[in-house]
């Protein structure tokens, strides 16, 4: 959560970044980009304790179990006018 802070606090840098980078006014990358990408962080770093495995009854003879894990690695085809978000959204996964 700590980087979704440091994307607010630097607001207008990233947004003028991301205005040189694929050509969007200011206030596009400003007011969507950016502010979605430092929402993105925040939203997928508050889940990071609640993902945890459960336990299911069966019997009393076993012991079964949830466990979410990682499958592997995933690709991401970026589109070339809205850069920011989508590396974003692939970074929260690792």
């Amino acid at each position: 959560m700590k980087i979704a802070a440091l994307m607010e606090r630097d607001v207008d840098i990233l947004a003028s970044l991301e205005s040189l980078d694929n050509g969007k006014t200011f206030a596009v990358a400003k007011g969507f980009d950016v502010t979605e990408a430092a929402a993105v962080f925040r939203y997928y770093g508050g889940w990071a304790d609640k993902i945890h495995g459960k336990t299911i009854e069966t019997s009393k003879d076993k012991f079964a179990f949830t466990r979410h894990e990682p499958i592997g690695v995933c690709g991401q085809i970026i589109p070339w006018n809205f850069v920011c978000l989508p590396p974003y959204c692939s970074l929260r996964a690792h």
